[in-house]
């Protein structure tokens, strides 16, 4: 398989995972593995921020909600 078809594999694979029940676990498994295979890594990671103030997570307020 050429690197222009594993790309187009790994775009296909992430993109499967639209839907309501989306893991995001599952999907930043997913990018990682793809990222190390096309690239020849032997590993790779996610870094995952929130943004709130500083030092409070945001805890997934709705938009208009109070604070």
């Amino acid at each position: 398989m050429t690197r222009e078809q594993q790309l187009a594999q790994a775009f296909v694979s992430l993109s499967d995972t639209y839907a309501h029940d989306l893991d995001p676990v599952l999907l930043l498994d997913r990018l990682t593995a793809h990222c190390v295979h096309l690239v020849g890594a032997d590993a790779a990671g996610v870094m995952v921020a929130t943004i709130g103030r500083a030092g409070v997570p945001n805890r997934g307020r709705s938009p208009g909600s109070a604070c």
